[in-house]
């Protein structure tokens, strides 16, 4: 567990005596939660921080005519999510649901406002800072996509965003997930997807997608 909670940005510098003595600390919560049980929901008050230590989760919103938009899938151990609602105090306007069984990590927000802090809290406040600006750039990304005006142009600027140096993004969502990821239906997408690959702007392969034309999807975007 160590290992997996030191992956994340939130515990950089921290050794093992560093984690033991965090989680120590009687009102830091370790869980089980089952597949389709949610971490927390919209309109709840946010107490917590949390920390994936196995599974797979998902940040959702869903509004009042029942239609859900996926905002975010976190399946890597040691992620840190719901901690910018931490310092505001307003329910979340979204909800986290275990999508598989998870395991995850609790921080009380307490933890991290108090006068006197040892040093394993000073470190975890101002790794806090780092991880709060990350969130904000990715954030930022994802109104790009969705700021977007047509589905061609947010497909461009996902792929855009997620390739890596070799022009291969690899899909971290399956269809009906990445369709609710920009805001549209799964046959709208596929269909997109389809015509980008006729124009020999992409290559579908199962869970990867392969950018043939980089320069004209960024012209696109």
């Amino acid at each position: 567990m160590k290992n997996t909670i030191k992956k994340n940005g939130l515990f950089k510098d921290f050794t093992d005596r560093d984690i033991d003595n965090m989680l120590s600390e009687t009102n830091i919560i370790k869980k089980k939660y089952n597949k389709n049980s949610y971490i927390f929901e919209q309109e709840d008050i946010p107490k917590y921080m949390f920390v994936l230590l196995s599974g797979r989760v998902q940040v959702e919103k869903t509004d009042i005519n029942g239609k859900r938009t996926i905002v975010n899938i976190f399946k890597d151990g040691g992620t840190v999510f719901g901690e910018v609602y931490l310092y505001i105090n307003q329910p979340y306007d979204y909800s986290c649901l275990a999508v598989e069984d998870s395991e995850i990590l609790s921080i009380p927000k307490k933890y991290f406002l108090e006068d006197e802090k040892t040093q394993v809290q000073k470190k975890l406040t101002n790794n806090m800072l780092e991880v709060l600006s990350r969130k904000a750039f990715y954030l930022n990304q994802k109104l790009i996509i969705l700021g977007s005006f047509t589905l061609r142009q947010k497909l461009s600027n996902y792929l855009l965003q997620m390739c890596e140096d070799s022009g291969k993004v690899k899909l971290q969502f399956n269809r009906e997930e990445l369709a609710d990821y920009v805001g549209t239906t799964r046959p709208s997408l596929s269909r997109e997807l389809m015509s980008m690959e006729a124009d020999g702007l992409i290559q579908v392969e199962k869970n990867l997608i392969l950018i043939n034309d980089m320069e004209r999807l960024k012209e696109i975007s």
